[in-house]
């Protein structure tokens, strides 16, 4: 008999039973790792992505802050900014009661290829109930990826525009936007107009993947 019969029986009789030698548990905990080693296994072969995905590059944005959002709470407004890409969401913490928040945190997401949007939500953090969406935007990363890409920066020196985008209805730009040398590096600023109100500043950098 196996000791994990054995001790499944003893347990079914209902009856005390003597302590197993230490053997038995050996055996035991071998059996179980073996058990959870097949089905990680199992789980790894018939869980595999269909299509694999090429990463572009890792996109860092600084969630400056937000104004002129809109009240959706009768006492006070916590609101919070969500940013996803291609199903990886992050999000910044909720700043109490106010509708012009401050966040002045950086959030890192993963860039694939085909290039997607960046969608950026703003909700209205509730405790006893779903939280209220306030506001959305996308904002399209063909600029500052194809300026990265182009390595024409490279002439530039630190603090120098790059490029100046201006406003228009399909961007939701309030004011234009500028890609400017940091540091070695391409930063885009931009202040983005929200569906239902009020408007959120970013500050985008790109990176690609190096192989």
């Amino acid at each position: 008999m196996s000791p994990l019969t054995s001790l499944k029986s003893c347990a079914l009789g209902g009856k005390m039973c003597k302590r197993p030698p230490a053997s038995h548990f050996r055996r035991i905990k071998l059996v179980l790792l073996r058990h959870y080693e097949a089905n990680f296994l199992f789980f790894c072969v018939t869980n595999q992505p269909r299509q694999m995905v090429e990463i572009r590059g890792v996109l860092k944005v600084r969630v400056i802050g937000a104004k002129g959002l809109v009240k959706r709470d009768v006492f006070s407004s916590d609101p919070y900014a969500k940013l996803d890409m291609g199903g990886h969401t992050v999000r910044t913490r909720a700043e109490k009661r106010t509708l012009n928040p401050k966040w002045d945190e950086e959030l890192t997401l993963v860039t694939s290829d085909p290039l997607e949007p960046l969608k950026v939500s703003v909700y209205d953090k509730d405790i006893f109930s779903a939280d209220d969406m306030m506001g959305e935007a996308e904002v399209e990363l063909d600029s500052i990826v194809n300026a990265v890409k182009s390595g024409a920066h490279g002439s530039f020196q630190d603090g120098m525009v790059v490029l100046t985008i201006p406003p228009t209805m399909e961007n939701g730009f309030t004011t234009p936007s500028t890609l400017t040398l940091k540091n070695g590096h391409i930063v885009q600023g931009l202040n983005l107009k929200l569906r239902n109100q009020g408007e959120i500043e970013l500050e985008l950098q790109w990176r690609p993947n190096v192989q």
